[in-house]
Parts: C-alpha cells; structure tokens; sequence
C-alpha cells in the first residue's frame, strides 16, 4: 500500500472515531506526552506512521512547519502534525495568551532557534521562534547561562530597548513592546513587538535587563543582535468603522478595525477638544453572545501618524460573522476655557486677550497671613504666592507648562476677600516657572478619571 493510499484508509478510520476522541478537542486539554500515551489503537497506528513518514522523508518532528502544513488538512495526519510542532514549552509561554494559541494550531509558528551569546557577560538569548503579520512580531524568547542563583525576589530579566529596523530602508519600526520578565532560565517567554508597519527583511536589537522587585533600578545585563529575511507576513483585515461615541458630551471618531493573528486593533481620531488617555474596549460576537476580544492590560494605547491605535487580543482564527464593538468606558481629563498667564515681574495677568493687575508676593508669605489654612508642603523658601481677582478668571484648578502640554490637576483654590475684591489665591512652587518667559500658567481642568461610555455597534467581519 503507497502512501495516499494509507492516508485515505486512515482518513476512513478517524471518520469513525467517537466525538470524544477529536483530536482538536483532546489537544487543547492535555499535554502532547499525556494525550499520545491515552491514544486508541487507531490513534496509536496514526502516529506510528506520521513518525516514520519523518523519518522517512528525512524530517524533524519539531522543526518542520511546511511538512505540518502540508498534512495539516488530512484528518488525524493533519492533527499529529500540529501536536508534534506545538512542544510542551511553546504552550507554557501561550499560558497568559490564549487569544495566540490559534497561531500555533494553525501552523504559523515558524521555528529558528537563533541564539546569541552575550559579548559582556555569559547568558546567552535565543530566538526560539516567532510569527509576524501586519500588526506585531511575536517572538518565544530564551536566556541561558546565568551564573549564581536566580531570585525572583530581588528582581528579574526582561528585554527591553527593543528594535526593530527594516533592512531595506533603514527604518526602525518598533512601537510598543509587550514586556515580559524571565521568571525562570531555560524556560521561553512570548514577547510580542507591535510595529507600525511590517518589513520582510529585518534586525532586531535589544538589551537584556535586570530590574529590581520594586521597578527602581535597571541595569542593562549586555545586548544582542538578530537578523531574520523573507518573513512570511500575514495581512490584517481592515474593516471601516466610521462611528462616533460620546464622552461626556465630548465626540471620539472611530476610524477602522484591523483583525490579525496577533492582535486586534481600533484606530481612532484623536479628539482636540479634551485629553483621551485610555478607551476600554470590548469585542462581542453577537451569534454567540460572548466575549472574544477585550485591551490588553497595560499596553493599550500608542499614536501612529496622528491617528491613535487601540490594541485588543485577537480573533483572526475564529469562525465570526458579525461583532459588536463596545467602548466600556474612557480614562481623561478635561480643559475650561483657556490658560491664565501671570507674569510675576510686571505684577500682571492675562486672559482672554485682557491684561489686569494682581498681587504677588514671595515665599515670605503664605495661606496663614491670610486667615487661610496652611498649605504645609508649599509652605518653604521656594514658593510663589498670586491673588488673582476671582471675577476676571475661570475657577483655576491646575499648572499648565506650554513646553509639554501638562497639567498639574492640583487642587481647587482657595478664594479670599479684599478691600470688597474677591481674590483666587495660588500658593505654589517657584520650579512651576515657565523658564522660556519667567511667567506661571494657570488653568481650569479635571484630573484624569474614568468615564463609563456604554456605547457601541455592530460590524460585519469579512
């Protein structure tokens, strides 16, 4: 019996396996080791083949992506070749990622094992393996040759500073990295590097670092360089939104969802009418009334040619037709009106092109010689002190510095009564000088805060 006629007879066999032996199913629950070892005699025989196929044909059992592609579709064959290139480790680092594991049953893993001794110390990092498409480089890293032992406690080794350059142009590509720490040497680490746009020829290059248990000191261990040409990328599906939701009365224009094997995205203008920090969102399928796609903590959010990208786990693989996008709610803060400008020399102040007088006073004065209490932390020798006529100015509540567009969300101030004029008093510290003109900066606005937004619609997914 040739070859096609074994795969056909064991295509007729597993057609007869009981719902409880799918391999899809059982693969998903147990270990390679476990599953193999609980196999039937129909299972038992499938892999016996598959193994001498490999062996025949000359191929590794865990290093051949294209030979599990090619029998990925043959029933029972197709499967042992997924179970056989998804090794126990590969797994253990998709723990925390289960929206990725799709990528690996679906046989995009692609296998490298580059491995890079370290030139100032002797821990060796090693590419394990990766995948790419238009949104992210997701790679399974690994560190060796760590001397002494190792304490989690006193810290841990993440990579950090990561590069990606386009070979071709020369750009470098990198946006934003998912950080994860090597809690344990030997073991792999998914690290997912998402990037503004894809090459097919690139160098990565990043620092191993040792960060301490409480983030305050980092120390660069030594730093590595990879190449990797021909990336077999897969494009997202770009899905036009052109929806609009409403924060506090403020509008957020949603531009496009990208669905890709590593990542979703929501891309959406940013609003200048107030600062939008954070959108929670949330991907229902609406066949199935779950959840299938959600932020990913801590990395959320990052600006790509003015345009903001939020990034979601993915649900390229999945088998949806129609989702709802719902945008939970929206971390930001708000601006009234516009800044006050004092300028402490010419004992002035401006706003709304109107230029009056005010009181200033140096860090010999503070909120007690005015029968108000203290305000103890500003009260040294570096302090300034305005009295500002209440009636020419909006409520202050906030420093503004020109240069970097912040704001200090510091305090409601306190107002008090002279000569039958009601003064805003602002005691503050001298450093809130914008250095650029000597003048201080005031202005009205809210500390950042979650807003719930309980808004969405639904999309057609291609």
């Amino acid at each position: 019996m040739n070859i096609e006629d074994r795969l056909s007879a064991l295509s007729a066999e597993a057609k007869s396996l009981p719902e409880q032996m799918n391999m899809e199913r059982i693969k998903r629950r147990v270990k390679r080791r476990k599953m193999i070892h609980s196999f039937g005699t129909v299972g038992k025989i499938a892999a016996a083949l598959f193994v001498a196929f490999s062996v025949s044909l000359g191929i590794g059992v865990n290093s051949s992506v294209v030979f599990a592609k090619s029998v990925v579709d043959v029933p029972v064959i197709g499967s042992y070749a997924q179970l056989l290139i998804v090794r126990p480790e590969i797994k253990n680092a998709l723990k925390e990622h289960e929206d990725l594991e799709s990528l690996v049953d679906n046989g995009r893993l692609h296998e490298v094992s580059i491995t890079q001794p370290g030139a100032h110390s002797s821990i060796s990092m090693t590419l394990d393996s990766f995948f790419a498409d238009e949104i992210a480089l997701t790679g399974f890293f690994r560190i060796d040759g760590i001397e002494g032992p190792f304490n989690p406690k006193e810290g841990y080794y993440a990579l950090a500073n990561m590069r990606i350059t386009d070979r071709r142009t020369g750009e470098v590509l990198t946006v934003i990295e998912d950080l994860r720490a090597f809690d344990t040497p030997g073991d792999l680490y998914l690290n997912r590097f998402f990037w503004n746009h894809p090459a097919k020829d690139i160098d990565l290059d990043f620092d191993l670092e040792f960060v301490s248990d409480d983030y305050v000191q980092r120390t660069v261990i030594d730093s590595y360089h990879m190449e990797l040409k021909n990336l077999d990328i897969i494009p997202a599906k770009h899905i036009e939104l052109d929806q609009t939701v409403s924060v506090e009365g403020h509008d957020v224009h949603l531009v496009e969802l990208l669905v890709s094997e590593s990542g979703t995205i929501v891309t959406y203008d940013i609003p200048d009418d107030f600062d939008l920090y954070v959108l929670e969102i949330e991907i229902t399928d609406v066949g199935r009334e779950m959840t299938v796609s959600e932020s990913l903590p801590g990395i959320c959010e990052y600006i790509d040619n003015g345009v903001m990208r939020h990034i979601l786990s993915t649900f390229f693989y999945q088998d949806i037709h129609t989702v709802r996008v719902n945008i939970v709610s929206a971390y930001c803060s708000f601006t009234y009106d516009e800044y006050v400008r004092i300028d402490p020399n010419a004992m002035t102040a401006s706003f709304h092109s109107e230029t009056f007088p005010v009181r200033v006073y140096t860090s010999q004065y503070s909120y007690a010689d005015f029968g108000l209490p203290a305000n103890d932390y500003l009260d040294s020798i570096n302090s300034m002190m305005f009295l500002i006529p209440s009636a020419k100015v909006p409520n202050l509540t906030s420093a503004y510095f020109p240069a970097t567009g912040e704001m200090t969300y510091d305090r409601q101030y306190p107002h008090v009564k002279i000569d039958d004029i009601d003064y805003l008093v602002i005691q503050c510290p001298s450093y809130w000088v914008n250095d650029e003109d000597g003048c201080y900066y005031l202005i009205n606005g809210t500390e950042p805060a979650t807003y719930p937004v309980e808004a969405g619609f639904e999309v057609e997914i291609p």
